[in-house]
């Protein structure tokens, strides 16, 4: 993950209480080790797309939306390597 992602992570966590900080990093910390990486989306709010860069899947969307917390999660099934 690259030093800007990192920031925008932090950026996030700042906004959020710290019950909230502890369940989303857990998911994060939890999609990073599978392997998706967060992307920023070009939105007003701030909200991260996470992919996977051998399927080009986004699984999960977490972030701030409208003052609340956001989050989605995929499910399917793909053929993995």
């Amino acid at each position: 993950m690259n030093q800007r992602t990192k920031n925008n992570l932090d950026s996030f966590y700042a906004q959020i209480s710290q019950d909230d900080k502890t369940l989303y990093s857990e998911i994060i910390d939890f999609l990073l080790a599978l392997g998706y990486t967060p992307k920023k989306q070009a939105v007003n709010d701030l909200m991260f797309s996470f992919t996977h860069p051998k399927t080009k899947k986004v699984i999960a969307k977490i972030g701030i939306r409208n003052g609340k917390v956001s989050f989605a999660i995929k499910f399917f099934g793909c053929k993995t390597c």
